[in-house]
């Protein structure tokens, strides 16, 4: 198969991918959830759901909201989390 012009994107056939796959592999991102945590006024918690998608590179996050249309980028986990926490309970679950 040829390679197409400039600016037209296509799937990868097999000797494409192997020309790439160590770097698509050494590379890839680790994908998480934030999910936002409810309790009742006991503390029980009663709900939750997820706040937002996020993948996990080597030297930052990027977070995109399901549903609540949050996005950004974030140096780590622990500074998202940190700064959601003004917000209510949030915990990160590695998918």
């Amino acid at each position: 198969m040829s390679a197409p012009g400039h600016g037209i994107g296509y799937t990868l056939d097999a000797e494409q991918y192997a020309v790439v796959k160590d770097e698509i592999i050494a590379s890839r991102p680790r994908v998480f959830a934030v999910c936002e945590l409810e309790r009742d006024d006991d503390g029980e918690l009663v709900g939750g759901r997820v706040f937002t998608w996020g993948l996990m590179f080597a030297d930052h996050a990027e977070m995109v909201g399901s549903t609540s249309g949050m996005h950004g980028s974030m140096r780590s986990m622990d500074r998202m989390l940190d700064a959601l926490s003004c917000f209510g309970e949030y915990g990160m679950v590695w998918r």
